[in-house]
């Protein structure tokens, strides 16, 4: 079997060191990373390769490695890279380590027996701060240490992918997530649990802080939907108490938020609960007036144009004009109605539909007054003549019959001369 299979291997095959064939070579690697440790001597794959190879031993690289390979995925050696533990899961490593590439690098040392008391310490910490019952046992232990860590920091991080960067409790969260990888940044069991210790009054102070957040975040949480209707009431408020009187809403509103912009709000999330309570019917109270006000200004404005058209059809209109205005009259009627049925106490921008209503009154208005204006006959030419200033100085005395009839064709000459440039003459 090549050594990057080997490393690969996910079987689970048993290594017994006491009862392999390769025992004593085992051990003399294990003897030679001993004395190196005790002369303060770095380590390396290098320099390992180099000493095996030479007298008396003469072994080849592929054993060599592949030893190291065993002792390796076994938890009997640790190997590091730049003083970062490699990770059983670094195919990376497995693959330059089987081709033997950047071998220089690779700093090889024993792994250390972890005392029983930082076991147990790491153990009682993780139960009386977070309430984990985890194995005594090493390698159970801090899997299951990594495994709570790193779920809760999962959950953490999701939150700022979620809300922003700005959210409650964003500036607890940071803090936290800074013990949290601190604990992660290591897959070195001793050095996971040396900062557990380390962290300990960290992690217990923030303990009931993660309680708090898990809470307050988990899906359908009631502490959340409360906080998001204190902000949307919050926002109604500053959007509408300039167009109306909102007093009776502004205590209730200054307390919540006092509480919502608290960096950490969780401790009262009772008391906004009651004031969200008392927010909400207090908002449902003025919303319901509001739309009463409204709905009685629609309705009494689809009446006025109703009123409107009717005294505009008692007059003197042609039946196109009058055709016209009930067709306008009927679509405005349309819209009051579609209004009406569409309005309720929580529509928003509700006082759009009051200018809307006024807007209609007055254009219906103008039409009517448009059409009046159209009908009107043009006012008559009248000029008031007097009939003896149409008869001549000297045919004013009358004597013959022949004197009536030049006295008659004047009044009609100068009555015909008059009607060219007037509709009208009266007569005095």
């Amino acid at each position: 079997k090549s050594v990057y299979a080997m490393l690969t291997d996910k079987s689970g095959e048993l290594f017994d060191l006491s009862v392999d064939p390769n025992k004593a070579a085992y051990s003399e690697i294990q003897n030679k990373l001993k004395d190196d440790k005790k002369l303060m001597r770095t380590t390396t794959v290098k320099g390992l390769l180099d000493y095996f190879t030479r007298k008396p031993y003469g072994w080849r690289d592929l054993d060599i490695l592949g030893m190291l390979g065993i002792l390796w995925k076994n938890n009997l050696i640790q190997i590091f890279i730049h003083e970062n533990l490699v990770d059983e899961k670094s195919h990376t490593f497995k693959n330059d380590l089987a081709h033997k590439a950047n071998v220089d690098t690779m700093v090889v040392r024993l792994k250390e027996v972890i005392d029983e008391a930082v076991l147990y310490q790491v153990k009682r910490i993780m139960n009386d701060t977070f309430a984990e019952n985890l194995p005594l046992e090493e390698a159970a232990l801090k899997q299951g240490v990594i495994s709570f860590f790193e779920r809760k920091r999962d959950f953490l991080a999701g939150l700022k992918a979620k809300y922003g960067s700005d959210y409650a409790g964003c500036k607890a969260v940071a803090e936290i997530c800074q013990d949290f990888n601190a604990i992660l940044r290591s897959s070195d069991a001793l050095t996971i649990f040396n900062e557990i210790i380390a962290r300990k009054e960290n992690l217990e102070d923030k303990a009931e802080t993660l309680e708090q957040l898990e809470a307050f975040y988990k899906e359908g949480s009631h502490q959340q939907q409360n906080f998001q209707d204190a902000r949307q009431i919050i926002d109604w408020y500053a959007e509408n108490n300039l167009l109306e009187n909102l007093q009776s809403l502004q205590p209730v509103v200054s307390a919540m938020t006092e509480i919502t912009s608290l960096a950490m709000p969780f401790p009262k999330m009772s008391e906004l609960a009651n004031l969200v309570f008392q927010a909400k019917e207090i908002q449902v109270r003025i919303q319901e007036e509001k739309f009463q006000r409204v709905k009685t200004t629609l309705e009494q404005d689809c009446t006025a144009i109703q009123k409107e058209l009717q005294e505009a059809l008692s007059v003197s209109l042609t039946e196109e004009q009058k055709k016209t205005l009930r067709e306008n009259a009927e679509k405005l009627s349309q819209q009051y109605s579609a209004w009406l049925e569409s309005l309720t106490a929580t529509t928003p921008n509700i006082d759009a539909y009051l200018t809307a209503s006024a807007n209609s009154v007055n254009n219906f208005r103008k039409l009517i007054g448009a059409t009046l204006n159209a009908s009107a006959k043009p006012k008559a030419r009248s000029k008031l003549v007097s009939v003896i200033d149409c008869i001549p100085i000297a045919n004013k005395k009358i004597s013959t019959p022949a004197d009536i009839e030049k006295v008659l064709e004047a009044i009609r000459t100068r009555l015909k001369q008059e009607l060219k440039n007037n509709d009208e003459i009266s007569l005095r």
